[in-house]
């Protein structure tokens, strides 16, 4: 199913395909469709080869042509995904079009994905100028990027330091514990960051305990004092300042906006 899948959104004619189903579960590929992936409920991430982003429920991820991608899911049995194959040539790709944007998702977007379900529109009928249209004016529904990924690498001093990170972010992540922890200079551990990753530690491991933190958040299992300690704060206030200046928004603006939801 998943070859025939990917051969059906791969083809470069003149179909818009959108459809309305559970998370998939494809290893990386790529195609020559334009894809927007609308994500409701759980925690998703989009894999590139060189990142990973997180993509917040009721927010759309944009994929360009032929860029090589895969999806993980947790807490997949809450996901609904809404998916757009749209196919475009290098006349109609604008800037946005081009690169990888994560965005919160318009209401139009949404209600359009909605009506559409699972179909198959060919060029001349009206949804497909509609779509057409759509993918067109998301410079303007989508003027605020949400960016919030982690570099990956397969470098072997690396990886097991990351999955170290990922399942210790509650505890002490100092730059020199680390080192230590891992038999490393201060100085060669954050070059492995810089040269691999083209990130400071610092920012990484900040980076991995906000993404943590809105896991946390959208799980409501956790009040936003507690989920502040699970991540490694000391303080409630130094937490929801770096929430901020990482998403724009105070953790308890995060939190009421997806009772709205």
């Amino acid at each position: 199913m998943e070859k025939d899948f990917l051969k059906w959104v791969s083809t470069e004619d003149n179909q818009v395909l959108t459809f309305q189903m559970k998370p998939e579960h494809f290893d990386f590929h790529s195609h020559a469709k334009a894809q927007l992936t609308l994500l409701e409920g759980g925690i998703t991430y989009l894999h590139t080869q060189e990142k990973a982003y997180f993509i917040p429920s009721y927010h759309y991820v944009w994929i360009p042509p032929h860029l090589e991608h895969k999806f993980s899911h947790q807490r997949e049995q809450h996901v609904l995904v809404r998916n757009l194959y749209i196919p475009l040539n290098k006349k109609q790709l604008k800037p946005f079009h081009q690169e990888i944007g994560i965005f919160p998702a318009h209401p139009l977007i949404i209600e359009t994905l909605k009506f559409c379900g699972t179909s198959i529109y060919t060029k001349g009928q009206e949804q497909y100028n509609f779509l057409y249209s759509l993918v067109q004016l998301l410079p303007q529904l989508s003027p605020m990027r949400f960016s919030l990924s982690l570099p990956t690498s397969n470098q072997h001093q690396l990886m097991p330091i990351l999955s170290y990170i990922s399942n210790q972010l509650h505890t002490d992540l100092r730059l020199e514990v680390i080192a230590i922890k891992f038999n490393l200079g201060v100085r060669s551990l954050s070059r492995l960051f810089e040269q691999h990753l083209h990130t400071s530690f610092l920012q990484f491991v900040k980076t991995a305990r906000i993404i943590r933190s809105i896991e946390l958040i959208l799980a409501k299992e956790k009040s936003i004092s507690e989920i502040s300690y699970a991540v490694g704060y000391k303080s409630i206030a130094s937490f929801s300042n770096t929430f901020l200046q990482t998403t724009g928004k105070r953790p308890t603006d995060f939190a009421n906006d997806l009772l709205l939801k």
